[in-house]
């Protein structure tokens, strides 16, 4: 039986708590209600907007079919104990709806997903502060009565262990961690007939977050395109994309270069641990470099059959992190016995 989840956000594009209801929308239907309603996230958000919306809009937003969904009456169906589920999807933004929302939803499984660049575990500083004490442990009382479930998506082995709120708070911490990251509509992920007929012209694209890379190459670092198809369009003539760190280890340049054909190229890679999104990206499917002569030197000796294998790892690896795909593993995570073959 598929669960009835409502997936409580806030009102600011957030890629992991957006690309998370994208996929339950698709798998879910109706089933899946998102409160407040994500606008920017439907294909009739009006197109004037795009350009507000974090990242031009591109890849995730104005995506979503407009279905009926019931959003009326929050609080009077969460006391009926309607939803099987109870989302927070935007843990840090969302934390201050956890005890009067759980404290309605008496039977409702409650789900924590945290989206935060920061490695550290909720609760994340931002959270103390917006946050008393005696709303903290009203936090902590209500969870650990329920059957409640934590995802992390900046999860690392060292997860702030030594910060002031895990040594003098650690009772607060969640007791098992799931990992989870960004995901891309499969819509947006080209096929091989689509690519075939866009030739490789160059080795790199126009827009090159990394400002080594790009000095060298003579390329922009910030927005170099003003539509998505451009975007897009570029990244497939280029043999390779080029994507970083930023604040998180996790983003959507990640998918977005795999998604159009060409080889993610990621500078140190080789750091980012194993429980911290993005998962699955390896010697297999891409490029992990130290800096732009590193790069350059990796590039130029691969052999015309060891791009090809990146390549056609790197779309393998993409196929794989759809926000169908990521919606169906939350699931299997929350809700074992939901109709997987939806």
């Amino acid at each position: 039986m598929k669960p009835r989840i409502l997936l409580l956000r806030s009102t600011y594009e957030d890629y992991l708590a957006d690309s998370l209801l994208h996929g339950l929308r698709t798998v879910l239907g109706s089933n899946a209600v998102d409160f407040p309603k994500a606008e920017f996230l439907y294909s009739n958000y009006p197109e004037s907007f795009r350009q507000s919306l974090y990242g031009r809009g591109f890849t995730l937003y104005l995506d979503l079919v407009d279905i009926p969904v019931q959003r009326s009456r929050i609080d009077d169906r969460l006391r009926m104990n309607e939803f099987d589920v109870v989302l927070f999807a935007d843990l840090v933004r969302t934390s201050t709806e956890l005890v009067r929302a759980t404290s309605m939803a008496k039977q409702s499984r409650i789900v924590l997903v945290d989206g935060a660049d920061s490695n550290q575990l909720y609760p994340q500083p931002a959270i103390m502060r917006a946050e008393p004490m005696k709303s903290l442990v009203a936090m902590r009382i209500a969870l650990s009565r329920r059957k409640w479930t934590y995802f992390k998506r900046e999860w690392t082995a060292e997860a702030s262990a030594t910060d002031v709120v895990s040594r003098t708070l650690g009772w607060l911490r969640p007791k098992s961690i799931h990992a989870i990251a960004f995901s891309i509509p499969e819509s947006k992920v080209r096929d091989e007939a689509a690519l075939v007929k866009i030739p490789k012209r160059k080795d790199f694209p126009s827009h090159i977050v990394d400002p080594e890379v790009a000095a060298h190459l003579g390329a922009q670092t910030k927005y170099a395109f003003e539509n998505e198809a451009a975007y897009y369009d570029d990244l497939a003539s280029s043999r390779f994309g080029i994507t970083t760190k930023r604040a998180g280890w996790d983003c959507m340049r990640h998918y977005e270069i795999a998604a159009n054909g060409a080889v993610p190229c990621f500078r140190d890679l080789h750091l980012k641990e194993a429980t911290c999104a993005p998962h699955g990206l390896d010697e297999t499917n891409s490029i992990t470099y130290r800096n732009v002569d590193d790069l350059i030197q990796k590039t130029q000796r691969l052999s015309e059959s060891e791009y090809a294998a990146l390549r056609r790892g790197a779309m393998s690896w993409v196929r794989e992190n759809t926000t169908r795909v990521r919606a169906k593993q939350f699931l299997d995570v929350v809700w074992p016995t939901w109709e997987g073959q939806a």
